[in-house]
C-alpha cells in the first residue's frame, strides 16, 4: 500500500518537474533520482522518525524504582552512577578504589552497615565480586526490591537489624 502511495507520488511529481522543463532542465535525472531515493527507503524500512517512550530501558525503570523505594538522602552503592544520579541519590561507587577487600559476605554487610548505604543497584557493569556478595547474603541482610524482565539488573535494601 505504502508503495502505491510512493509511486504515485513519484509519478505526480514528475509530471509536474516535466510541466516545468525550461526552469528544470534535467528533470528526468531529478525525477530517477527521487524513485531511487524512494525506492531505498521503502526496501531497507527506513525511518524518518520514531519517538522514544521514557520507561522502557531497564535503567530508567531502576531509576523510578530507586526513587520509590529509598530516600533522598540516601546512599546507593553501585557499579553504574548514572542510574543512581538519575534518581537523584548520592552514589558509593563499588569501582573506586578505597573500596576493602572482604573476606565473606557477612563483613560487606557489616561495612554497608557502617557506611550507611541504603540500598544496592547491580547491573551487567558491576564488578563480579560485588554479584557474588550480594547474592550471598539474599534474604538475609538483604532483600531484593526490583529486578528487570530478563535479570539483568536488581535493586536490593539493606535490612537493618
Amino acid at each position: 500500500m505504502l508503495a502505491m502511495f510512493v509511486y504515485l507520488f513519484w509519478l505526480v511529481l514528475t509530471l509536474l518537474l516535466a510541466r516545468s522543463e525550461d526552469k528544470y532542465s534535467n528533470w528526468k535525472s531529478m525525477a530517477l533520482l527521487l524513485l531511487l531515493t524512494a525506492g531505498f527507503m521503502l526496501k531497507t524500512d527506513y525511518r524518518i522518525y520514531s519517538p522514544r517512550v521514557l520507561g522502557q530501558d531497564y535503567r530508567e525503570q531502576a531509576t523510578l524504582v530507586l526513587r520509590e523505594v529509598t530516600a533522598a538522602d540516601s546512599i546507593v552503592l553501585t557499579g553504574t552512577p548514572s542510574v543512581v544520579l538519575m534518581a537523584d541519590r548520592e552514589v558509593a561507587n563499588f569501582s573506586s578504589g578505597d573500596i576493602p577487600e572482604f573476606q565473606t559476605s557477612d563483613e560487606f554487610i557489616e561495612w554497608m552497615v557502617v557506611q550507611e548505604f541504603s540500598a544496592i543497584y547491580l547491573d551487567k557493569e558491576a564488578p563480579r565480586i560485588l554479584w557474588d556478595l550480594v547474592f550471598d547474603q539474599e534474604g538475609r541482610a538483604l532483600s531484593l526490591v526490583w529486578s528487570d524482565d530478563v535479570n539483568e539488573a536488581y535493586i536490593y535494601q539493606l535490612n537493618y537489624e
